[in-house]
Parts: structure tokens; C-alpha cells; sequence
């Protein structure tokens, strides 16, 4: 944890960035983002601070910024404040930080709407690379020889580690190839959340 002094220092400069119109609209998203992230993280925000920071998360959202669309619903929830938003925006977000890889966007659309979840995931899975192109990467190589062999890859899917590690399906593990390399394990998906962070961070939900 940074020194309280140099911590106030950041979160003044980021609140600065978010809120100069002079910057572009897609700078200031994620500087708003910053700032709630840092904000969220303190000791004891007053409660000026989470609203001004609510706020600004809600903006980012709006303006694409997508660590914001997956998780402004869910602290709203958190802090006992209403969502500045409809829920039909919200759904909209989340559906777009889903199709990005967010597991913790994913868990938030679940518990909202688990038909409209479980159709989006469905409709996901059919592009390749949509949930996690990262891990993609880290699966090409040891694919090739895959099909070079005949073997099936129709199942072997950027996903199916990370929403094994949301829904706890292990049938999708099983699809999986055994020489999987471990670092697969800890390949992150686009927004920097490996598959084995997500079950920990589901204890902490329930």
C-alpha cells in the first residue's frame, strides 16, 4: 500500500484527469475508473467520496470503459446507492464486458438473468477467441499438434478454463487436452482475471 500522502497525491490526479473536459471522453473513462479503484480501495471513503466515485464509475461505463461496466452495478449494490442507470444499460454492460472475458461482469449478469446469461454464453462461445483471447495465445501452441493428430479440437475453447472456474463445470475441463501446459492455468483473460482467481473471489461474493 502506497504512503497515505502519495495516495491522496494520485487520487487527486486522477480525479482531475477524469473530470477535465479537455481530455478525451475515452481518457477520462479510464481515469474515472482509476480513481473509483483507488477510492474503493482506502480506508473509510466519506460518503461524498463514494457518490463522486459512483458517479465517475457510471460515466466510465457509459464511455465504454469496460471495468467499469462489469463491476459499477455490483458496488452500487455494495454501498446501499442506486444504480444511476436503467437496468436495460446495465444488462448492456455487462453483456460487453462478458463477451471481453470479465468473469466478475459474468457472475453480476448470472445473477441478474440466468436465461439471458446462459444464452449470451452459449452465443459467445461460438467466436473464437471472444471470452479470452489471451488464453487463446497460450493454447495455440499446443493445439497445433492437436489437429495435426485428428484429435478433436472442436471443444478446445479460449472460455472453457475461465467459466469452468465460474459455474464449476468440470465437463469442460475435461474437454481440454491432457498436456495442457500449466501456465494455461494462469493465463489471464482479457481483463487480467485468471481462471483460478475466480473461484476465490465467488467464496467472497456468497
Amino acid at each position: 500500500m502506497l504512503p497515505h500522502p502519495v495516495l491522496e497525491l494520485v487520487e487527486n490526479q486522477l480525479l482531475q484527469e477524469a473530470t477535465n473536459a479537455r481530455n478525451a471522453a475515452a481518457d477520462r473513462a479510464d481515469a474515472a475508473y482509476e480513481y473509483a479503484v483507488v477510492v474503493f480501495n482506502s480506508k473509510d471513503p466519506a460518503d461524498a467520496i463514494i457518490d463522486s466515485a459512483l458517479e465517475l464509475l457510471t460515466f466510465a461505463a457509459r464511455h465504454g470503459q469496460l471495468g467499469a461496466q462489469a463491476s459499477v452495478g455490483r458496488l452500487c449494490d455494495v454501498f446501499g446507492r442506486p444504480l444511476p442507470a436503467s437496468r436495460d444499460e446495465e444488462m448492456a454492460w455487462l453483456l460487453a464486458a462478458s463477451r471481453a472475458g470479465s468473469g466478475t461482469a459474468q457472475r453480476r449478469f448470472r445473477d441478474l438473468d440466468k436465461e439471458a446469461f446462459a444464452t449470451a454464453m452459449r452465443g459467445i462461445r461460438q467466436g473464437d477467441g471472444a471470452i479470452c483471447p489471451l488464453l487463446n495465445q497460450a493454447l495455440l501452441a499446443k493445439s497445433r499438434w492437436v489437429r495435426q493428430t485428428a484429435s478433436s479440437v472442436d471443444h478446445l475453447l479460449y472460455s472453457c478454463l475461465h467459466e469452468s472456474a465460474l459455474t464449476g463445470n468440470v465437463e469442460l475441463l475435461l474437454r481440454l487436452p491432457l498436456e495442457l501446459p500449466p501456465e494455461c492455468y494462469e493465463a489471464e483473460n482479457g481483463l487480467g482475471e485468471a481462471p483460478l482467481v475466480m473461484p476465490s473471489l465467488e467464496e467472497l461474493e456468497a
